[in-house]
């Protein structure tokens, strides 16, 4: 009977693995993932840049989610100017799994979805219809547009401070607005919060890399 149930196990044990790398098969060709030419720049990065991102990316501003992906991300490699072909693969890995559902990711064979598809979430975030992002499929316009609307947001925010002769720094007016953007509407009572994007950590990444991209910095 045990030796059944051994066997059983071993069988089970070769379905998963199986339909686990077919899942990951099937998610990478469905997105391309592992060819984001939309993030290729990045290699272009001096490494100050791209050390940014990085400390971004691993910050806790979400314990739950930081959990759940240590389940299958144990190691954080130090880098360098040595490594940083190997830093800036971290940093598009990393990017991808961010605007994923972090359970879904685990199906998925620990993917998340192409930066496109998260510029695209965070675009409707901040507020920007979907029906004008449908048509849209060019990273510079979808950058954009959510660039536009950022900095309209940001100057109507530092207008009301200005009203009230109040002194605000640049970077605080960006926090006023990722809390906004997080808290924002009962958007954390929603179950997609716990294991979704990390919006403040995804918001201000791709408010980042829209600026390194423009070289363009929004301030007042």
């Amino acid at each position: 009977m045990k030796e059944w149930l051994y066997l059983g196990a071993q069988f089970a044990a070769f379905c998963v693995e199986e339909g686990y790398e077919k899942i990951k098969e099937d998610w990478n060709k469905k997105f391309n993932i592992d060819n984001d030419n939309d993030l290729l720049f990045l290699y272009q990065l001096p490494f100050e840049d791209l050390k940014r991102l990085h400390n971004i990316l691993i910050s806790e501003d979400n314990i739950f989610l930081d959990k759940i992906k240590g389940v299958v991300q144990k190691n954080i490699v130090e880098f360098d100017e040595s490594n940083v072909e190997d830093l800036v693969k971290f940093i598009i890995s990393e990017i991808h799994l961010l605007g994923g559902n972090t359970l879904v990711n685990l199906g998925r064979g620990n993917q998340g979805v192409t930066y496109k598809e998260i510029v695209k979430d965070v675009c409707e975030r901040i507020g920007i219809n979907k029906k004008e992002l449908k048509s849209k499929d060019d990273i510079k316009t979808l950058e954009l547009l959510f660039f536009k609307e950022f900095r309209q947001q940001f100057d109507k925010l530092k207008a009301k401070y200005d009203l009230k002769n109040k002194s605000i720094t640049d970077d605080e007016i960006k926090e006023k607005l990722f809390d906004e953007y997080t808290n924002g509407l009962l958007k954390t009572l929603l179950p997609n919060n716990l294991t979704g994007p990390a919006w403040r950590k995804t918001i201000r990444i791709v408010l980042i890399i829209t600026e390194l991209r423009k070289n363009t910095v929004v301030q007042s």
